[in-house]
């Protein structure tokens, strides 16, 4: 099939970057006793610094030594340096992987072999990039009962059902069309109103707004700035969601 040379341009950077994810090796249990944070997403959630900054804000309110990161991924791709050192560097970001294959194959694995009591992820960019629908990555109504985000909550709330879950709005494109990532986040707001619950809420982190395409490094991944971008925007909400979690 052919296809114009800035869309492979684009498949190439978002699927690609820095080749096959990184399998974990540290899969031997971790202190129960703490909350358990899932990073959850693609290669923005892989090879970027913007959960070491997170990390750093949970340092700063107090509760690193309450909580922790888990995946089965345990890496630091782009040798990000926060203020803490010994950052948590657990995670389930995987270059190049589809929200739709996330649902369909691995998230119900991910969620018995590494549990999580708070997941925050950002998905949708490579699915944009394969052609995939609005409705096929998210669904906006829960009258389309096996979109991927749908599909996604659903496992984690029978792995959990006290989950709490932060959705990211999808940090914009500067190569190919956004009107796609356009319509994922227009469409994210009622998809979380519909599937919110009060024991497993949904949040929604603006990662798109004030998000220029001058803070990506190369058209799909954020540069320092946009790590930055991304860090204030989810920081906040995990820490309020830790509060609640740890009673504070």
């Amino acid at each position: 099939m052919w296809m114009p040379k800035v869309f492979l341009a684009l498949a190439t950077l978002a699927e690609v970057a820095l080749g096959s994810p990184v399998t974990g090796t540290d899969l031997t249990p971790r202190q129960a006793s703490k909350l358990r944070i899932m990073p959850l997403g693609d290669s923005i959630t892989e090879i970027t610094c913007w959960r070491a900054l997170v990390w750093d804000m949970l340092v700063d309110a107090k509760y690193a030594d309450q909580v922790q990161y888990v995946g089965s991924q345990n890496s630091n791709p782009q040798n990000c340096k926060p203020n803490t050192a010994n950052w948590d560097e657990h995670h389930e970001g995987h270059s190049g992987w589809l929200a739709i294959d996330i649902a369909n194959n691995y998230i119900e694995k991910w969620m018995k072999s590494t549990p999580a009591d708070i997941v925050m992820f950002m998905l949708g960019t490579n699915d944009v990039v394969r052609g995939h629908t609005t409705a096929d990555i998210i669904a906006a109504c829960k009258s389309l009962p096996f979109s991927s985000y749908t599909k996604m909550v659903k496992i984690m709330r029978a792995a959990n059902p006290k989950i709490k879950i932060i959705i990211d709005l999808v940090i914009p494109l500067s190569l190919g069309s956004s009107s796609q990532i356009t319509a994922i986040n227009a469409a994210i707001p009622g998809w979380a109103k519909d599937n919110n619950s009060t024991d497993s809420p949904i949040v929604i982190a603006d990662c798109n707004t004030g998000f220029s395409t001058s803070m990506l490094r190369d058209g799909v991944h954020p540069n320092a700035a946009g790590d930055k971008v991304i860090a204030s925007r989810v920081g906040p909400l995990l820490i309020d969601y830790v509060k609640q979690s740890l009673g504070k």
